[in-house]
């Protein structure tokens, strides 16, 4: 059932995530917007990857720093937002 060679498969995988994560990024003159979608796509299609192999105790570890990550980072920027506002 399952393939003797799981590297052809983990190299689409790739590829395609690839692709999906190009096109959230986009650039208008010196403001570049979507890079936290596109890096949180990657590290979902990683969590994925680890999955489909088996390995639940790193996919859940993975999980918990990427929301750890991701919460951090928001709270960071309300926190800068309202320093500007300040000044």
């Amino acid at each position: 059932m399952f393939p003797q060679n799981p590297a052809p498969i983990t190299a689409a995988i790739i590829t395609g995530i690839g692709f999906l994560g190009a096109g959230t990024i986009f650039r208008d003159k010196n403001n570049v917007r979507g890079l936290t979608t596109a890096a949180s796509i990657w590290a979902v299609a990683g969590l994925g990857l680890a999955l489909g192999a088996g390995a639940y105790v790193i996919a859940a570890a993975g999980t918990a720093a990427m929301m750890f990550t991701l919460e951090f980072g928001r709270i960071q920027y309300m926190i800068t937002k309202k320093k500007q506002k300040w000044s």
